[in-house]
Protein backbone atom coordinates (compact mmCIF):
# COMPACT_ATOMS: atom_id res chain seq x y z
CA UNK A 1 0.00 0.00 0.00
CA UNK A 2 1.35 3.66 -0.73
CA UNK A 3 0.59 4.62 2.82
CA UNK A 4 3.37 4.56 5.21
CA UNK A 5 1.32 3.81 8.87
CA UNK A 6 -1.94 2.23 9.72
CA UNK A 7 -4.40 2.64 12.86
CA UNK A 8 -6.87 -0.51 13.40
CA UNK A 9 -9.15 -0.48 15.64
CA UNK A 10 -11.33 -3.18 15.90
CA UNK A 11 -15.66 -3.15 16.85
CA UNK A 12 -18.06 -5.45 18.18
CA UNK A 13 -20.81 -4.43 15.99
CA UNK A 14 -21.93 -1.97 13.15
CA UNK A 15 -22.93 0.43 15.30
CA UNK A 16 -19.72 0.59 17.44
CA UNK A 17 -18.32 0.94 13.67
CA UNK A 18 -20.11 3.82 12.40
CA UNK A 19 -19.26 5.42 15.68
CA UNK A 20 -15.80 5.06 15.15
CA UNK A 21 -16.20 6.52 11.49
CA UNK A 22 -18.02 8.92 12.46
CA UNK A 23 -15.35 10.40 15.22
CA UNK A 24 -13.08 10.09 12.20
CA UNK A 25 -15.01 11.97 9.94
CA UNK A 26 -16.08 14.69 12.41
CA UNK A 27 -12.18 15.02 13.00
CA UNK A 28 -11.27 15.96 8.86
CA UNK A 29 -10.07 12.28 8.43
CA UNK A 30 -10.37 11.90 4.55
CA UNK A 31 -12.87 8.65 3.72
CA UNK A 32 -10.76 7.58 0.87
CA UNK A 33 -7.97 6.84 3.62
CA UNK A 34 -10.27 4.89 5.49
CA UNK A 35 -10.93 1.10 4.95
CA UNK A 36 -13.23 -1.22 6.37
CA UNK A 37 -13.56 -5.12 6.98
CA UNK A 38 -15.71 -7.88 8.61
CA UNK A 39 -17.72 -10.65 7.49
CA UNK A 40 -20.90 -10.21 5.97
CA UNK A 41 -22.92 -12.46 8.25
CA UNK A 42 -26.71 -13.41 7.37
CA UNK A 43 -29.18 -15.02 8.42
CA UNK A 44 -29.83 -17.90 5.11
CA UNK A 45 -33.70 -16.47 4.82
CA UNK A 46 -31.94 -13.07 4.34
CA UNK A 47 -30.81 -12.28 0.68
CA UNK A 48 -26.75 -10.97 0.93
CA UNK A 49 -24.43 -9.37 -1.34
CA UNK A 50 -23.06 -6.12 -2.92
CA UNK A 51 -23.72 -3.86 -5.91
CA UNK A 52 -21.80 -1.22 -7.24
CA UNK A 53 -22.55 0.82 -9.79
CA UNK A 54 -22.37 4.49 -10.92
CA UNK A 55 -25.40 5.56 -8.80
CA UNK A 56 -23.79 4.01 -5.70
CA UNK A 57 -22.81 1.24 -3.45
CA UNK A 58 -25.82 -1.66 -2.21
CA UNK A 59 -24.64 -4.14 0.11
CA UNK A 60 -27.25 -6.44 1.91
CA UNK A 61 -26.21 -8.25 4.76
CA UNK A 62 -24.18 -7.18 7.60
CA UNK A 63 -22.93 -4.12 5.87
CA UNK A 64 -26.49 -3.13 4.16
CA UNK A 65 -26.95 -0.08 7.48
CA UNK A 66 -23.95 1.15 6.90
CA UNK A 67 -23.97 1.21 2.79
CA UNK A 68 -27.11 3.25 2.94
CA UNK A 69 -25.58 5.88 5.73
CA UNK A 70 -23.16 8.80 4.86
CA UNK A 71 -20.39 6.98 7.43
CA UNK A 72 -19.86 4.60 4.23
CA UNK A 73 -16.25 5.37 3.24
CA UNK A 74 -15.13 6.28 -0.07
CA UNK A 75 -13.37 4.19 -3.09
CA UNK A 76 -13.16 0.79 -3.95
CA UNK A 77 -15.32 -1.53 -2.53
CA UNK A 78 -14.80 -5.69 -2.61
CA UNK A 79 -17.34 -8.88 -1.53
CA UNK A 80 -15.11 -12.62 -1.44
CA UNK A 81 -15.91 -15.26 0.16
CA UNK A 82 -13.18 -16.25 1.83
CA UNK A 83 -12.08 -20.03 2.39
CA UNK A 84 -13.07 -20.52 6.46
CA UNK A 85 -14.63 -17.66 7.09
CA UNK A 86 -17.33 -17.12 4.43
CA UNK A 87 -18.61 -13.21 2.75
CA UNK A 88 -16.09 -10.61 3.82
CA UNK A 89 -17.03 -6.64 2.81
CA UNK A 90 -13.41 -4.58 2.58
CA UNK A 91 -14.00 -0.90 1.32
CA UNK A 92 -11.29 1.68 1.31
CA UNK A 93 -7.65 1.98 -0.13
CA UNK A 94 -7.11 -2.06 0.69
CA UNK A 95 -9.20 -3.23 -2.01
CA UNK A 96 -6.27 -2.29 -4.13
CA UNK A 97 -3.58 -4.46 -2.44
CA UNK A 98 -5.74 -7.81 -3.01
CA UNK A 99 -5.13 -8.55 -6.84
CA UNK A 100 -1.42 -10.18 -5.78
CA UNK A 101 -2.27 -10.96 -2.23
CA UNK A 102 -5.04 -13.17 -3.18
CA UNK A 103 -3.63 -15.58 -6.11
CA UNK A 104 -3.04 -18.92 -4.02
CA UNK A 105 -3.54 -17.70 -0.36
CA UNK A 106 -6.16 -20.46 -0.12
CA UNK A 107 -6.90 -20.22 4.44
CA UNK A 108 -4.15 -17.39 4.53
CA UNK A 109 -6.01 -15.02 2.00
CA UNK A 110 -7.74 -12.92 4.50
CA UNK A 111 -4.46 -12.97 7.04
CA UNK A 112 -2.17 -12.24 3.43
CA UNK A 113 -4.52 -9.02 2.86
CA UNK A 114 -3.57 -7.66 5.99
CA UNK A 115 -0.22 -8.61 6.54
CA UNK A 116 0.03 -6.42 3.01
CA UNK A 117 -0.47 -3.32 4.78
CA UNK A 118 3.09 -4.01 6.10
CA UNK A 119 1.78 -5.59 9.47
CA UNK A 120 3.95 -8.60 10.51
CA UNK A 121 2.42 -11.66 10.57
CA UNK A 122 1.60 -12.57 13.76
CA UNK A 123 -0.53 -9.00 13.86
CA UNK A 124 -2.20 -9.81 10.82
CA UNK A 125 -2.95 -12.92 11.63
CA UNK A 126 -4.28 -11.40 14.71
CA UNK A 127 -6.34 -9.37 12.95
CA UNK A 128 -7.81 -12.11 10.98
CA UNK A 129 -8.89 -14.46 14.03
CA UNK A 130 -11.02 -11.24 15.58
CA UNK A 131 -12.63 -11.11 12.06
CA UNK A 132 -13.49 -14.70 11.57
CA UNK A 133 -14.87 -14.20 15.34
CA UNK A 134 -17.21 -11.47 13.83
CA UNK A 135 -15.01 -8.59 14.72
CA UNK A 136 -15.01 -5.56 12.42
CA UNK A 137 -11.98 -3.64 11.59
CA UNK A 138 -11.53 -0.17 10.60
CA UNK A 139 -8.56 1.10 9.34
CA UNK A 140 -6.70 4.78 9.22
CA UNK A 141 -4.46 5.23 6.31
CA UNK A 142 -1.74 7.62 6.30
CA UNK A 143 1.50 9.29 7.46
CA UNK A 144 2.45 8.46 10.96
CA UNK A 145 0.97 11.84 12.64
CA UNK A 146 -2.52 11.14 11.01
CA UNK A 147 -2.33 7.36 12.23
CA UNK A 148 -1.35 8.78 15.76
CA UNK A 149 -4.47 11.19 15.64
CA UNK A 150 -6.35 8.11 14.19
CA UNK A 151 -5.43 6.45 17.16
CA UNK A 152 -6.40 8.86 19.92
CA UNK A 153 -9.62 9.55 19.06
CA UNK A 154 -10.57 5.43 18.37
CA UNK A 155 -9.32 5.23 21.48
CA UNK A 156 -12.27 7.22 22.79
CA UNK A 157 -14.50 5.13 20.93
CA UNK A 158 -16.17 1.88 22.20
CA UNK A 159 -13.61 0.12 20.07
CA UNK A 160 -12.59 -3.43 21.54
CA UNK A 161 -8.82 -2.50 20.78
CA UNK A 162 -6.49 0.07 18.80
CA UNK A 163 -3.69 -0.31 17.43
CA UNK A 164 -1.39 2.17 15.58
CA UNK A 165 1.20 0.31 13.35
CA UNK A 166 4.35 2.16 11.29
CA UNK A 167 4.66 -0.27 8.63
CA UNK A 168 8.72 1.22 8.17
CA UNK A 169 9.65 -0.30 11.89
CA UNK A 170 6.70 -2.84 12.50
CA UNK A 171 6.05 -1.55 16.19
CA UNK A 172 2.67 -1.34 17.10
CA UNK A 173 1.40 0.92 20.19
CA UNK A 174 -1.24 -0.31 22.19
Amino acid sequence: MEHESHTVALFADMLQLQRGLSVLREAGFDTRNLSVIGKNQHREADVTGLLVSGSGTRCWGRFGLLARSRWWPDGATALLLFPGVGQVVIVGPLVHALGDVLEGAADSALGSTLASLGLPEDVAQHYDAAIRAGRLALVAHGAAGAAASARRLLVATSALEVRAHAAASHDAAW
